[in-house]
């Protein structure tokens, strides 16, 4: 199974000097948010801008690391110190000058973390338009086929209405004619001859068709449109009493050129479940990522000459006190090595410029620190996997 935990690189941190530790100083901070106003969202610009914020948010770990190991020597040896034989003239010297290199330690620590935060924010923000350009990207893909059939039935109802309307008249040329009683045999000639170059009958077969059709693609360019401005409007960090089923419904549509071509989805929503309490585009969020890594892990079993799709099957039940949200998929299942660090930030299973090992850290972050629940998977290799997020019916939230 893919994961995103993303939703969706290289581990090698990129540090100022050979063997030692980097001064808060030598610590690139020059990374700025402006280059994503001029990229493409999908461009592989931003995937590897991304790469490299993540391995420079390592390199400051490993760089705090240090830093905390520094404080510990230095506090070693200034105890060490202590306990020797030290003229007393020389006790208060040592004694300020390893307290001053403790400080100097404690504020290269410092500085470090604040850096770590703002990549950190920096790299989020850049995960951000990664996925809202690849949800653009879809939404305009799934508008573009209704669209089509639609402008494609208008131009044929165009000329079918210039085929009647030529019947129309020579019709109309025969009744004014029989109204005075002298209706000539070239009049109805000219009524026959324009029915048969009009087709009238394949019209009268197929106008009705090409009508249907085209309610149907204005229903569906509606739905799409109405599910963008619901799953994107803006709860301002606000609880509200929240039906799930239409945020999956919602979600569903939304992401549905990420599953249609790998898997068939199925709901199975609970009658009995009341309204939950939740930040409602939040819990959208997390239910697209879970949709995008079931696509993704049933995509990756997939074979050019099998043409069975896969099956992602989202549920919702009462458990207690409980709200549940099951996400399941057909796929490869997740690797027993790589379990434990599913929701870690920045670890993916995606390959480099795919994933950014954000989106299963979110859901984490979304579910367990805002809305006080629970999120956990059980999975099986070649069977699949199900993701539970469970949300307290009374719940209270923690704004981040």
């Amino acid at each position: 199974m893919y994961l995103a935990s993303d939703a969706e690189h290289s581990s090698t941190g990129d540090h100022p000097g050979n063997g030692r530790v980097a001064m808060p100083g030598e610590i690139d901070s020059s990374v700025e948010m402006s280059w994503v106003d001029h990229q493409d969202a999908n461009s592989p610009t931003l995937l590897r801008r991304i790469a490299t914020l993540t391995r420079k948010l390592e390199a400051r770990n490993h760089d705090i690391d240090a830093l905390i190991h520094r404080l510990d020597c230095a506090q070693n040896i200034a105890d060490a110190d202590m306990n020797t034989s030290v003229p007393a003239p020389n006790i208060a010297h040592e004694t300020d000058r390893h307290n001053a290199a403790h400080e100097a330690a404690q504020q290269q620590l410092q500085d470090a973390e604040q850096q770590l935060h703002d990549a950190q924010l920096r790299l989020a923000q850049a995960q951000k338009m990664v996925a809202i350009g690849q949800l653009a990207a879809g939404i305009a893909h799934e508008l573009n086929t209704p669209i089509q059939y639609v402008a494609d039935n208008v131009m044929f109802l165009d000329r079918a209405f210039e085929s009647i309307l030529r019947v129309l008249d020579s019709s109309l040329a025969v009744v004014a004619a029989a109204k005075i009683g002298d209706v000539a045999p070239a009049l109805i000639e000219r009524v026959e001859q324009a029915a048969r170059e009009g087709d009238i009958e394949f019209l009268r077969e197929d106008l009705p068709d090409a009508i249907v059709q085209s309610r149907d693609g204005l229903k569906r360019i509606a739905s799409i449109v109405s599910a963008m401005k619901k799953f994107s409007h803006p709860s301002n960090d606000e609880m509200a009493a929240t039906d799930l089923a239409e945020i999956i419904e919602t979600t569903i549509i939304v992401a549905r050129n990420e599953w249609k071509y790998v898997a068939d989805v199925v709901t199975d929503f609970a009658a009995d479940l009341p309204e939950v309490s939740c930040i409602h585009d939040e819990i959208g969020k997390v239910v697209l990522n879970l949709i995008v890594n079931a696509a993704h892990a049933i995509g990756d079993t997939l074979t050019a000459e099998q043409t069975h799709k896969g099956t992602i099957t989202l549920s919702t039940r009462r458990i207690g006190d409980f709200a549940e949200i099951c996400v399941a998929d057909t796929g490869g299942g997740i690797p027993l090595a790589v379990r434990d660090r599913v929701f870690d930030p920045f670890f993916t299973t995606k390959s480099v410029g795919i994933g950014t090992g954000q989106g299963l850290a979110i859901c984490h972050a979304t579910i367990v620190t805002q809305h006080h629940g629970e999120i956990f998977f059980e999975s099986a290799i070649g069977t699949g996997t199900t993701f539970h997020v469970r949300l307290p019916l009374c719940a209270q939230t923690t704004l981040s």
